[in-house]
């Protein structure tokens, strides 16, 4: 398990994350769940918090015994999108995937097997946006971030290096 600790500004608020790769995730992933965490940067998710369930969510935020936002980046299954959405009622179920291709396909699917998929957000980037956040995430990383909910953009300079891109919301 590779640890990095991450040293963040995002909208005029500091604050340090610690997050651990497990073996076999990839950096691809880590960035999405980096990514989520900026986006919700003002409700302090809580990174890879057991909730007493079958599933593990990537961040959640919970309010006593009750999730009230679940958060899972990358590949997610319809069956696993369809047990966390009845477990959890009054929770916000997002999903965060790296482009509009893969979100766009990921709708498709839960809207035919999922049995509430109206209760869940999809959120993608513009192409190649998350692979340039990978590749620019090290072990000690200082990352300076920027969200705006309207029109929908995220700009980030992360250890030297500029990327932007849209919030596609589905």
């Amino acid at each position: 398990m590779q640890k990095y600790t991450i040293n963040i500004s995002c909208n005029g608020q500091s604050r340090k994350l610690v997050m651990a790769r497990a073996a076999g995730e990839s950096e691809q992933h880590l960035a999405m769940k980096l990514l989520a965490y900026l986006l919700y940067f003002d409700r302090q998710l809580t990174n890879e918090l057991s909730v007493g369930q079958h599933y593990k969510p990537d961040l959640a935020l919970v309010d006593g015994r009750d999730v009230t936002l679940w958060v899972d980046c990358g590949v997610v299954g319809p069956h696993k999108l369809d047990r966390i959405t009845t477990a959890n009622r009054n929770a916000e179920i997002v999903v965060v995937k790296p482009d509009r291709r893969s979100a766009h396909s990921c709708r498709t699917v839960a809207d035919r097997r999922v049995r509430s998929p109206e209760r869940i957000r999809i959120i993608a980037f513009d192409d190649g946006f998350v692979d340039r956040i990978a590749h620019a995430l090290s072990t000690r990383t200082e990352l300076a971030a920027t969200t705006q909910n309207e029109p929908g953009r995220i700009r980030i300079e992360i250890n030297g290096a500029k990327c932007e891109s849209a919030i596609h919301r589905n």
